[in-house]
């Protein structure tokens, strides 16, 4: 009998600390969904817990290879075909409540730009409470939230990915599309510049066709990050509205 794919949720999940033939310490895991018991060998150091959705490869009692989307857990063979199985909306949790406070950190790294010339490089995130809950928030989101604001909240791995504020209704992390199409004009309007100044000023650029490639590559890498950012916070937005329909009943 070949191997399935198995969704569901893990409603407990127990290791032991065993060793390989080679003296590598790995974790045998206990695992169980929806009663019935599985174990699988997972690298050190990786933990489960309850109540997290799994998508796995089963074989009789055995878990060949997994993937928990909300911790980001993957171990095994063939983790891309189960992450296939994953709907975006998956890969989130809700939660929402009055904020009680946040908390301004401030932490330092090592600067490895090329442009900016400190040897640092300074990140400020907020750690917000809410009755129930907290979260992470950028700088940026954190600043448009205050005490007493009661806030939805669509949190990746403890991290805010967009925030709705129920007393004004304003969304805080969702931007429309219109950088999106300044960026295709401004894309359009450097290779229509470098066409005509060729055409009226030869020799003007020094080698017209490499400047146009490394603009366009460029640029072009900035259009495809912006859209697949935006894609993403769109899901986020579909599944808190989903969630807000279900507190609202």
């Amino acid at each position: 009998m070949g191997s399935t794919i198995l969704k569901g949720k893990i409603s407990a999940a127990d290791h032991a600390v065993k060793y390989d033939d080679e003296g590598i310490e790995y974790f045998l895991y206990t695992i169980t969904i929806d009663k019935k018991k599985y174990t699988s060998k997972t690298p050190r150091g990786l933990y489960l817990s309850s109540d997290s959705p799994i998508v796995c490869e089963v074989e009789n009692d055995t878990i060949l290879a997994g993937y928990c989307p909300i911790q980001n857990h993957s171990w095994g063979k063939n983790v891309r075909r189960l992450k296939k199985q994953v709907d975006p909306t998956e890969l989130y949790t809700f939660v929402h409540g009055k904020m009680i406070e946040k908390r301004k950190e401030t932490f330092r790294s090592v600067n490895q730009s090329d442009v900016d010339p400190s040897p640092f490089k300074t990140t400020t995130t907020f750690t917000v409470v809410l009755e129930n809950a907290q979260f992470r928030a950028s700088e940026e989101d954190g600043k448009k939230i205050k005490a007493d604001d009661e806030l939805a909240v669509v949190l990746f791995e403890n991290g805010a990915v967009l925030m709705k504020n129920l007393k004004t209704g304003k969304f805080i992390g969702w931007n429309t599309p219109y950088f999106m199409i300044g960026l295709i004009i401004f894309l359009m309007a450097i290779n229509v510049s470098i066409y005509y100044a060729e055409q009226k000023h030869p020799g003007l650029l020094i080698d017209p066709t490499t400047t146009y490639w490394v603009l366009n590559i460029v640029f072009g890498f900035i259009l495809v990050s912006n859209i697949f950012s935006f894609f993403g916070t769109r899901h986020a937005k579909r599944f808190m509205l989903e969630q807000l329909k279900k507190i609202e009943k």
